[in-house]
């Protein structure tokens, strides 16, 4: 493979030469192969379990979630919570929200799990939120968030967990440059995925899992990750690239 060779970008002027970024905000999906897979993988064996217990108390049949599902519902779906916070950060970027932005329904407290609770929705299950401390054997969206994290740490240890071509040279390349660099995600995998896939850097900041979840911070279509990365990193939004 080749060297990946990424200086900070730079604008010239007659005078002088300005950086355009400080830092970098580098989502973990976009640097682990097949990460996706592995994490529904993850999700699927320990629904799959879960449902067929649903299934034999109910006397019907639940199917499984598909990878088609896990994307739709699971990745891409809206949390709905304060959008003022949105609004602010927008106006931060000197960016005037348009009145469809602001949604009447808008709930004012982040749902953990939207994605998980969604799918359910669609097998005519309802459960109750519970709390991080759940065990995994628990009925409750967080015991079956825990039985998926110890799910996907037990995946990791039998299959390969690699970096995407040219990403370590690219990070050392932002580092070596005196660009910061921020690796975030939701998981609360992401340091144990980093390091299966030796991806561990001194000096690369992570943004994770518990620390998302404790500060309420919404997932795409929301900016409030990006910010709270910018914000680890004591750079301006205005000077981090993505």
């Amino acid at each position: 493979s080749h060297a990946v060779h990424l200086p900070r970008v730079l604008r010239h002027s007659a005078d002088h030469e300005t950086s355009l970024f400080d830092g970098v905000v580098i989502m973990l999906e976009t640097i682990i192969e097949d990460i996706e897979q592995l994490r529904f993988a993850a999700w699927r064996n320990v629904l799959e379990s879960f449902l067929q217990d649903v299934a034999r108390r109910e006397k019907r049949q639940i199917a499984p979630p598909s990878f088609e599902e896990y994307v739709d519902i699971f990745l891409f779906s809206v949390e709905e919570s304060s959008v003022e916070r949105s609004v602010s950060h927008l106006s931060l970027l000197g960016a005037s929200p348009s009145a469809s932005f602001v949604s009447p329904n808008a709930s004012l407290t982040a749902t953990p799990y939207v994605g998980l609770h969604k799918f359910l929705q669609t097998r005519g299950i309802v459960l109750p939120t519970g709390s991080p401390a759940d065990a995994e054997v628990m009925e409750t969206h967080y015991g079956l968030a825990n039985a998926k994290v110890s799910e996907l740490e037990h995946l990791t240890t039998t299959r390969d967990v690699r970096p995407c071509a040219g990403v370590v040279e690219c990070l050392r390349s932002l580092l070596n440059n005196g660009v910061r660099v921020v690796i975030a995600s939701r998981t609360r995998s992401l340091k144990l995925l980093l390091g299966r896939a030796g991806l561990q850097l001194p000096d690369v900041v992570t943004i994770a899992g518990e620390e998302v979840r404790a500060r309420r911070l919404r997932w795409r279509p929301h900016i409030d990750l990006y910010v709270a990365a910018a914000s680890k990193m004591h750079i301006p939004i205005d000077r981090c690239a993505v």
